[in-house]
């Protein structure tokens, strides 16, 4: 159980995306000949009194016609003026006032334990430690909670005390090698991987999705890596040991990312590891594939051209993200920057004499690339502002290449 409530500030609605095309032609304020206003475009103009450039944007938008901001709607889960809050009745009274929230260490609502975080006796999400609850609570002394905890290999001891497997079970490279010694099977879950005379490691293996032996080498939860990262092409590791599949704003590059060989990369949901979509690439490591080259990697093509769109990605893009529009330049592979040579912030960086409609730049580190949305007096304009989809995805119209969020498991084998 995760409790709490998000308390945002209103602000005025930005403009954030190019509008293309030309204006249409009427008289000005002082009836001289100029653009008409476009409601639509982000920019306040003649009698417009809210205009966002989508109209509405949810949890603070303007109306169709821009003559004021959309209404709020209290129990959406969205918090808009005049709002200050938006969540459970428990925490949150008619969108008016704030009753409490889990964390601010005062016992209320349905909180079962509330000590501003995790202690040796309450949870951070404010219920009560408790081995078997899928939280690993290290105040608690937890190290390994995978809510079966039943003593088998891949799992927890039943006391959430340590990982069933041990560091000197350690004798494959691989999850796939350490599946292949087991006749009978293993279980998915926690193992200790060793490549040559390295140190050993602890490591997640999927036993099962896909025919089995994928090695986690990264996860994001609510989060990304950003196409530009340092962590896609140095050793730096970060959450090494967090196989947290939960929490929201969490994410982990794992040593298997520098150790692990491979000729197929996935990457999959997290409740369901059968969900997710594979491409045939041997490397000698993830290092090796996204951090080559300087940074920019080994550009490898899956697919390319109308065909080539994959419901996996566009299906778990945001909806404005999506494939709209144009289809002649999507691109579905790893390293589309270095693939496509794209140049940031060019609108004919795939060749002279393109239609600039369809040739802005987007890529993913593994993803697709395809054309998203602008916005009109008449709705969606889709021509153009092409959008990464993915691990690492990038937007031509971001400065620097911010990627937006997944939640999403990597994994090789």
């Amino acid at each position: 159980m995760v409790l709490g409530v998000a308390i945002l500030l209103s602000c005025s609605p930005v403009a954030n995306a190019i509008i293309e095309g030309t204006a249409a032609v009427g008289t000005n304020d002082a009836g001289e000949a100029g653009p008409s206003p476009v409601c639509g475009n982000g920019e306040l103009e003649r009698d417009e009194s809210c205009d966002d450039n989508a109209n509405p944007t949810p949890g603070w938008g303007c109306k169709n016609d821009c003559t004021g901001p959309a209404p709020a709607v209290c129990s959406d889960g969205v918090v808009t003026p005049p709002e200050v809050c938006d969540g459970p009745l428990a925490y949150c009274q008619n969108c008016s006032m704030i009753i409490g929230s889990c964390g601010d260490a005062t016992l209320q609502g349905m909180e079962e334990c509330d000590t501003k975080g995790a202690s040796a006796t309450c949870d951070a999400d404010c219920t009560h430690v408790a081995c078997g609850d899928r939280t690993v609570n290290r105040a608690a002394n937890e190290v390994c909670d995978d809510g079966l905890n039943d003593g088998t290999p891949g799992s927890c001891t039943v006391d959430c005390s340590d990982y069933v497997a041990k560091p000197a079970d350690a004798r494959f490279a691989s999850c796939k090698d350490l599946l292949a010694s087991a006749p009978e099977g293993l279980r998915t879950g926690f193992y200790w991987l060793r490549a040559n005379d390295t140190a050993a490691y602890l490591a997640y293996c999927d036993m099962s999705s896909e025919g089995g032996g994928w090695t986690l080498v990264m996860r994001a939860i609510d989060w990304n890596f950003d196409y530009y990262d340092p962590l896609w092409s140095n050793s730096t590791l970060e959450n090494a040991i967090s196989f947290d599949f939960e929490t929201k704003h969490t994410r982990s590059k794992y040593r298997a990312y520098l150790e692990v060989a491979f000729t197929e990369i996935r990457t999959s949901e997290l409740a369901d590891l059968k969900a997710g979509y594979i491409a045939a690439v041997t490397q000698p490591s993830a290092l090796a594939l996204f951090g080559a080259n300087g940074g920019e990697g080994v550009g490898i093509p899956i697919a390319s051209g109308p065909d080539a769109l994959v419901d996996y990605f566009d299906a778990r893009a945001d909806p404005d993200d999506r494939q709209w529009g144009c289809d002649q330049f999507i691109h579905v592979g790893l390293n589309q920057h270095a693939l496509l040579h794209v140049n940031d912030g060019s609108s004919t960086s795939l060749g002279s004499g393109t239609s600039r409609h369809c040739d802005w730049d987007g890529g993913a580190r593994f993803g697709q690339r395809v054309n998203s949305c602008h916005y009109t007096t008449s709705g969606r304009e889709c021509s153009g502002n092409h959008q990464g989809q993915g691990w690492g995805n990038f937007n031509n119209t971001d400065t620097p290449l911010r990627a937006r969020r997944i939640t999403q498991l990597l994994w090789v084998r």
